[in-house]
């Protein structure tokens, strides 16, 4: 029986899943491995960006490699921002990781109805699963609805821990798969508060020493085994760029998003190299496009020199120029407004002509 309910202040009735799952050894101890540093009753912050298929997710380290395996027993966090109260169904999914962008193998997937709180953690019964992990392993939170409530994020302002907070996103018109990205790429400041509550073995015994087996000599006359093919190189390639515009008489900081990103990898706007570059990941990348670029819409273009590659996003930034205030004629409010220079000239002509004509009379 898999359970779900809010824990510590409201409980959600136990539902059957109907699974026939192997139970979990006993194991001697159990601790809880998370990477936010939220505490009880303190603020928190609900991102509510997540559309429909997106998942948050958190990688989870033993506090020691002796503490492997751990077998996984209950997955606790905050589901909250709107509704109070209210139930919305949300999947559950646990991978092995192997540190990195993309997970491991899939051991665990399914929907749940979760209750929205601020201030309580919905808490997922899984300790008839038999998730047992031999090392790091990631919980995802897939999102059914679009919006809030959203997942929650500490309030330091910080990632603790960089590379274990992360999203699988999807561009929102196209509902392209974009994959695995850091959560930081997306201005997310601070860590998910997603905890896992584990059993762990203590030290693994030492395996008894195997003698050495003795050399074998090569047999004469056989071919030279041939060597292992490469894996299939991942192409080089733009999604998205955000923001997709910016005036011309400021830097605009963007996240670029694609596949194939590495060390030798740089972009453009146009002819304009995009500065302060940070590779993110394989599949997300930080810069500023500078100020000073002529008005208009631009290619944003990728390159990898040492692989000779390039790419492009066609038409995927537009120039705009400065935004400037009209003048408030006749407005006696507007600081620093200058009477044009003909004006004072205009009105000297104008006392003339009127005095000419009062003489004359």
């Amino acid at each position: 029986m898999i359970r779900v309910g809010l824990s510590p202040r409201l409980l959600i009735p136990s539902i059957a899943l109907g699974l026939l799952l192997m139970g979990a050894p006993a194991l001697s101890q159990t601790a809880t491995l998370q990477n936010d540093g939220w505490v009880d009753n303190t603020a928190a912050g609900f991102e509510g960006g997540f559309i429909t298929g997106e998942i948050g997710a958190s990688v989870f380290h033993a506090e020691s490699q002796d503490d492997y395996p751990v077998t996984l027993q209950k997955v606790r966090f905050l589901f909250g921002g709107e509704g109070q109260g209210e139930m919305y169904p949300m999947r559950i999914k646990v991978w092995n990781d192997n540190g990195g962008a993309e997970p491991g193998a899939q051991v665990f997937d399914e929907e749940f109805q979760l209750t929205s709180s601020t201030m309580a953690f919905n808490e997922v019964d899984l300790s008839q699963a038999g998730l047992v992990f031999t090392g790091p392993f990631r919980v995802g939170i897939e999102f059914v609805h679009a919006g809030f409530p959203g997942l929650a994020r500490d309030d330091d302002g910080a990632n603790n821990f960089p590379g274990r907070n992360l999203i699988y996103a999807i561009e929102p018109i196209t509902m392209t798969p974009l994959g695995w990205v850091q959560s930081a790429a997306f201005g997310v400041a601070g860590d998910w508060i997603i905890r896992a509550d584990v059993q762990i073995s203590g030290a693994n015994p030492e395996p008894e020493p195997q003698p050495e087996p003795e050399p074998q000599p090569e047999p004469e006359g056989q071919p030279e085994p041939e060597p292992e093919p490469e894996g299939v190189p991942v192409v080089l390639n733009i999604s998205a760029i955000n923001p997709t515009e910016g005036f011309n008489d400021q830097d605009t900081d963007v996240t670029i998003l694609g596949t194939g990103f590495g060390p030798t990898t740089t972009f453009r706007v146009g002819s304009k190299p995009i500065q302060d570059l940070l590779i993110q990941s394989p599949t997300a990348a930080l810069g500023v496009v500078p100020a000073g670029i002529v008005p208009g819409t631009y290619d944003v273009i990728v390159n990898d020199q040492a692989a000779g590659t390039q790419a492009l996003l066609s038409s995927g930034f537009t120039v705009l120029a400065p935004s400037v205030p009209p003048a408030k004629g006749g407005d006696c409010s507007t600081i620093g407004a200058a009477a044009p220079a003909w004006s004072g000239l205009g009105l000297l002509l104008l006392g003339l002509v009127a005095l000419a004509v009062r003489r004359r009379r």
